[in-house]
This record gives structure tokens, sequence and C-alpha cells, in this order.
């Protein structure tokens, strides 16, 4: 570093007074009231605890300045001896230059740090479809292949960077050593005049804590046991090909959705097989997984290099942390200390981590964590397999009954009180937003009650459904805004279109429901009559929810309900369906193919070509008409749109054009959780099994994702539906249970963020209590005025 060059502070470096920050950080950092923490996001080092006197020297890096005129000016301010200054400040600045808090003005990273691919841009014949990281040194992107599998890119920034590269040539040694074996299977290595590139095949999962998270929020200790063995069996498979990973931490494991577990990111590896141009790694990795070989020579020239026995012992610092979800020791900001502390202290008792106590786990994990190597187990295979003893004599115990959905039970107690003629919403109502409305209204508060009826075999309930349909039409004739509200979002050119869930429509489409099961083929014929008028009115919106898609699909619900043999008022709606169809694909083949961010640039639901699409086959089958030529072409390129994630798979919410940022939301209006009716019905359409795997992707990311919206909408009690579509379909009971933890949160959580409160189906509690019924006969669930009932037509 010259004294005479001129140096940065980056715009997107940030100095911060304690007093700035909250009690938790200001404890986790251990910032007194006059230190400044010093934080730069995407670069390699963790922020800086500066005093006072130190903060305002970096201060003066703001501008461009050199060393030596920093110094001078903070001299002078301090009333100090430059050189003096010099002297006690010169090694903070050489390591601050070091870490990339300052930077030469002209350097790449001088302003914020971000990714040098877009998404949607093309390299060496892969699309980029996601950015992971955007490190100052190294990029991760997640890739799409020619032939539409997933891959994952690691791309050095400088091309002239040849420990860089030569990092990157001794990780793709190592993973074409492994053969796609604990580790990802090598798909290139970039060419010598290129920046520095692995592409790999991408393995989806989530991060061994998150895993074990999951189960501690069930309570399932042996589910958190089985996590940390597969963790462990990893790094033992691994050892057994002669490989030292030499980077233990949390997000170098994946876990899968059977519980396998991949290690990734073999940058700082070794392997003995490798040529002396690439053997040589320097160490590194996240700190609190740093072994006390390490920590000990901290200072030498040559630090001692990663090998099975200091890998044990990071390992078991992971394992730690999986078992309790914290680091094993109340580690210190400030590096020596935590130097010091990895030499000296011994782990924490559980208990002291807020964890029941666990004597066996505990006591293997303290061999493992020994300060000294020869006290460590011979092997991280004699750790695995002392963890996998313990993991079988835990499978004979017996396991934990899944919570039932209790919350949200009550939920539905309440509502029964409050809906039935004598409870406090029988007439009029303490209604917000349209009052007749199906999504809204007293409509809504009809179907609930019909759907509960038909669930609960309870004539009572399918009479108070009939009295609160009528209560929607009373609506509809005489109230200010029945069906429009435009503080709601819902202006009168939705309200007077033909979308069941806003109009007239949508009254009459659960007439006809409530009267059908009533066996009242009077007021049904009526209705029918009614919906058709209420349907074929002029309207140009497409979509599901607020269009014409949405009266196609109540189509296909009144159709499927109609189970009575020689039943005529099927007529009138068997003769809609075709031509509903050819108005809407006429339209529809003349927009571009997806991705598209024209017209119809919506994927999901409600909005999107998800709904156009799961409307369109339900009617098609319902009336058994021929599906639109176009259609099995749009199926494919929605599927196409999938991205892996985690888990599983999900889909934009919109494509907004190549410059604004992905957005994603693990909803059913407009997000995974609505695809997976769609994938579903269209594996029972065509028995082609890839739309089942779409169906699981989309529903692993309904419900990974840690959103807490509650309604059913765009929310958990949605999900919630994602999961129970998911048991229907494959009979396993995990994805019941994740049917009750979902429905739970929904019943704990805030269901009406806009003040709809029981009334709304869609964006209130309605939906909370439907789906407690449901949970009660999970066979028999449907989403509300969506899914298909189970009526015999139907079937």
């Amino acid at each position: 570093m010259s004294l005479r060059g001129e140096l940065l502070l980056p715009q997107d470096a940030l100095l911060i007074p304690a007093g700035d920050l909250s009690d938790e950080t200001r404890a986790r950092l251990r910032l007194g009231d006059d230190q400044f923490a010093l934080t730069r996001p995407n670069i390699r080092s963790a922020s800086k605890v500066l005093d006072a006197d130190a903060a305002r020297l970096v201060g003066y890096f703001r501008e461009p300045t050199t060393v030596v005129n920093a110094v001078v000016r903070y001299a002078e301010g301090a009333g100090s001896e430059p050189r003096e200054v010099l002297r006690e400040a010169f090694p903070l600045i050489k390591s601050l230059e070091r870490a990339h808090f300052l930077v030469p003005p002209g350097a790449e990273d001088a302003n914020a740090i971000g990714p040098s691919l877009a998404v949607g841009e093309v390299f060496e014949g892969f699309t980029v479809i996601g950015v992971l990281q955007a490190l100052v040194d190294t990029e991760v992107f997640q890739l799409r292949a020619p032939d539409g599998t997933a891959a994952a890119l690691k791309l050095g920034r400088d091309e002239k960077d040849r420990k860089l590269r030569r990092a990157y040539e001794r990780e793709a040694a190592i993973l074409a050593h492994l053969g796609g074996e604990v580790a990802p299977r090598l798909i290139a290595l970039g060419a010598p005049d290129v920046r520095p590139y692995v592409v790999a095949e991408w393995r989806p999962g989530i991060h061994p804590m998150a895993a074990a998270d999951e189960a501690r929020q069930r309570h399932d200790r042996g589910a958190v046991l089985q996590v940390a063995v597969a963790v462990a069996e990893a790094y033992a498979a691994l050892h057994e090909h002669g490989v030292v990973h030499g980077d233990v931490h949390p997000r170098n494991a994946i876990v899968d959705r059977g519980g396998g577990v991949t290690l990734v990111d073999f940058g700082l590896a070794r392997w003995q097989g490798l040529s002396n141009r690439l053997a040589r790694t320097e160490r590194g990795g996240v700190a609190w997984y740093t072994d006390p070989e390490y920590a000990a020579a901290r200072e030498e020239e040559r630090r001692p290099p990663a090998d099975e026995l200091s890998e044990q012992y990071s390992l078991a610092a992971l394992l730690y942390a999986i078992f309790t979800g914290e680091q094993y020791l109340d580690f210190s900001v400030e590096r020596e200390v935590l130097y010091r502390q990895i030499l000296e202290e011994d782990p924490l008792p559980f208990v002291r981590r807020g964890a029941e106590p666990w004597p066996e786990v505990e006591s293997i994990l303290r061999t493992g964590l020994s300060k000294r190597r020869e006290d460590r187990f011979s092997s991280v295979r004699e750790l695995a397999d002392r963890l996998r003893e313990l993991l079988d004599a835990s499978a004979k115990a017996p396991r934990a009954v899944p919570k039932d959905a209790s919350g949200a039970q009550r939920v539905l107690e309440r509502l029964l009180a409050r809906v039935v003629p004598a409870g406090e919403l029988w007439p009029p109502g303490p209604w917000e937003g349209p009052t007749a409305s199906v999504n809204y209204g007293a409509a809504g508060v009809g179907y609930t009650l019909y759907r509960l009826a038909v669930l609960r075999d309870e004539p009572a309930l399918l009479a108070d459904a009939d009295l609160w349909t009528a209560r929607a039409w009373q609506a509809a004739g005489g109230e200010e805004r029945p069906f429009h509200d435009e503080g709601f979002g819902i202006g009168r050119a939705i309200a007077e279109g033909v979308s069941p869930y806003h109009s007239r429509a949508g009254v009459a489409c659960v007439e006809a429901l409530v009267a059908q099961a009533l066996g009242d083929m009077p007021s049904h014929g009526r209705a029918i009559a009614e919906f058709v008028s209420a349907s074929t009115v002029p309207c140009d919106n497409l979509d599901l929810t607020l269009g014409r898609s949405g009266a196609l699909l109540a189509v296909a619900l009144l159709l499927e309900s109609m189970w009575w043999p020689g039943e005529q008022t099927s007529e009138p709606l068997l003769e809609l369906v075709p031509r509903m169809v050819a108005e809407l694909w006429d339209e529809l083949d003349s927009y571009p193919a997806l991705p598209s961010a024209r017209d119809l640039s919506f994927l999901g639901i409600a909005h999107g070509w998800g709904g156009v699409l799961y409307a369109t086959l339900r009617a098609c089958r319902a009336a058994d008409v021929a599906l639109p030529t176009g259609f099995s072409g749009r199926l494919d390129e929605l599927a196409e749109a999938a991205e892996p994630y985690r888990r599983g798979l999900r889909w934009r919410r919109k494509f907004s054009g190549r410059d604004a940022p992905p957005d994603y939301m693990p909803g059913w209006c407009n997000g995974s959780a609505g695809l997976v009716s769609l994938w579903l019905l269209a594996e029972r359409h065509t028995g082609d099994s890839r739309y089942a795997a779409l169906a699981e992707g989309a529903a692993w990311n309904a419900w990974e994702d840690r959103a807490r919206a509650a309604n059913l909408c765009c929310g958990l009690a949605g999900r919630a539906y994602a999961q129970l579509a998911m048991y229907r379909h494959t009979g396993e009971a995990e994805w019941l249970t994740r049917a009750h933890e979902l429905a739970e949160q929904a019943a704990e959580g805030n269901a009406s963020p806009i003040g709809m409160g029981l009334t709304s189906l869609y964006k209130g509690d309605l939906a909370v209590a439907v789906l407690a019924a449901d949970l009660e006969h999970p066979d028999r669930s449907c989403f509300p005025m969506f899914e298909e009932e189970g009526w015999p037509a139907s079937k």
C-alpha cells in the first residue's frame, strides 16, 4: 500500500455510531456508547468495530485522499503529531484496504458491488435465471442450460487474478474427482483466456440450520438429530474420497427434500491427487468454525493446512449450531479475542443456549471440539457413527404427535357464533368493503356456510347459507357499494364485469350451489339463468379473479356440481363453454410467447397465465370439449418458467422487463401455492408425471417461505390448501402435517391486514374457518370457490 496513492471509502460502506443501532445489534457487536461499526455488503470481511478517533480518521476517506493527507488533516484537528498518528494508524488503514473497506478511486469496487450479469443474459450458452451472490471477487448465479436443467455458475471478476484462477481449477478438479458423490457434478470450467468460472450441477435444498429450525418448531428432536447425522455422514464420505473441504459453515451444505446432504464451494478444499501447481491452498473460512490449530498459528507466515482432524473440530462446531441454533461459545467480534476463545474456552452446555439438555449428543460434540487433536475421534466417520447409533435408538421411541388445528378450530367456532341468524353479524352486519360479493361480502359468508354444511353434513348450516345468499341479493339490489369500493381497489368496471368473486355472477353461482345442495331445483334453475346473464356482459379483463377466466371457472364449478341425471339447467352452461373458450383464446393466441412483459405479464393464478390455463382446463373437462390448440404450448411455456429455489420451484410474480428485479411470492394469488392446483390437474388430464413434479416443487416453495400474511388470497391459508392438494394427490401424511402447521400460523396471525375481519372470504378469517373444517375431512378438502368440490359428476 502506497502512502501517496489515493484511497476512498466506497459509497456502500457504512460507518454507523453505536447509538444508531438496535440494542440487539449493539450487544452482538459488543459496542460501547462511543464506538462505531464499519460495515460493507458483499465483501468477505466482517464488520469492524472502531473507536471514535479511528472513525474520525476513516471519515476523511469519504472523498479520495492519500493516507498522508488524511493523517495530516486528522492530526491538525486533534492537535496531534502527524508522524505519531501515522505510526499508530497505519496497521488499521492497511487492514481496511486489504478487506476492501478502503479502495483506490478507480477500482471496480469503488462503487456499490453488484452482479456483472443480468437475469436473462446468456453466458456460455446458459441463461442466467437468478443472482445468488455478488462478492468483491466472486459471483454466483443460477443458470438454465439449453436442455432446461438448472446449473450453478461461480464466476471470478478478474481474469488476471492467477490465485483465483488456480482456486477455480482446483475446485473443478475436485468436483470431477468426486463425480457427483457428496458434491455437485462438474459441467464446465472456464478457458484460460476468459474470466475464471466453474459451472456445476444445481442441487436443490436448504441449509442445515434451516432444516433443523423446521424440526425444532415441531419439537421433533429426532428430526434435528437426523439433519446432524446426514451432515456428519456427508463429511465422512468426503474424507473417504481423500478430500478435506477446508471451509465448513452452514451455507456450504445443502439438505434436499429427502434429507440427503450435498457439500458445495470447494474453493479452499484439498485433495491428495492434485498436481503441485494446484495443491497449495490458503486457509480461510468463517471464524466461528475455525479449529484451534489454525487459531494458534494465526501470526505465523505459513498456517497449517486443513486436515481431517482439524475439519472434525469445524464440523463439530457446525453440528452444535444445528442442535441448538446457536454457536458453541459467545464469540467476540474482536478477532484476537475470538481466537483466544477457540484456544481456551470449553463449549457451553445446551441448557445455556435455551435448549433441552442432551447428554449423549453433548458428549459426542465435546470430543469433536477437543482442543487437543489427539483427544478427538480418530475420524469423522467415527463421529458420524456415534450420532447414527443415537438416531437408530431414537427411531424406536414413540414419535411426537402432530399438532392439531386447535387455533383454526377456535376461529371456526367463533365464526359460527357470529353468522347464525341470532349472531352479531346478522343483519345488517358491520361491513367494511363491498357488502354483497363473494370476496368481501355476504355471498362469501353464504359460500362458507355451504362448504361447512357439506363437509359436516349439517342441514341447519345449509339453511343459514341460503339466508346469507338472500342477504347478498338484498345488498346487491339496494346498498351503496354492493360490489365496488375504491378504497379496496375494486372499481365499478370490475364490479360490473363477469368476475364471480366481485360481481352479481358470483352471488348467482353461490345461490345455485346452495340450491343444488338443498335439492331445490326451481331455485337452482333461476340461479343458473341469472348466472348466465351476469356472466355474458362485455368484459375486457382476461384474468381469473377480475375477469373472463373467473367466469369460465365458475361455469366449471356449476357443471361439476350437477349430479342428478337429466339436469336440463346444464344446457345453457354447456353452450357457454366453447363460446367463452374461443373468445378467450382468440385473444391469447395473439400474445407473444412467455416470457413477455406485454399484455398478460403475470404468471400466477389470480391475474396471470396460471389462472387462464387452469380455468380453461377445468371448463373443457367439465363440458367435455376439446382444449384450444394453443393450450399445451402455453402450459409448457409456463412450466419452463419454473426456477429451482431451496427444495422447491418458484415462478416470478410477473415478467416486468429485463432491468426490473425478479419478484416472487408463495401465496395462492400470484405465487407457487395456486400453481399446485394447475399442475396436479394437468397431470390428471395428461398422465404426464412431469406436471406432478412441478406441483410438488411449487408445494415445497409454498411451505418453505417465511412470509406471514394469514389470508386465503396471499397468505398462509392459501398455502395450507396447496399442502392439502398434495396430500390428496399422494396420500403422504407429511403434507397433511404441513397443512395443519400453516393453518395454526394463519389462526394465530392477523388474517385481516386491511380491516375486513370475519366478513371476507379471501382477505379475512372466513377462509381459516373453512380450512379448519377441511382439515377435519382432508380427503374432501378443496380451495374455496376454486378447486373441484368432489360432487359425483366431477368424478
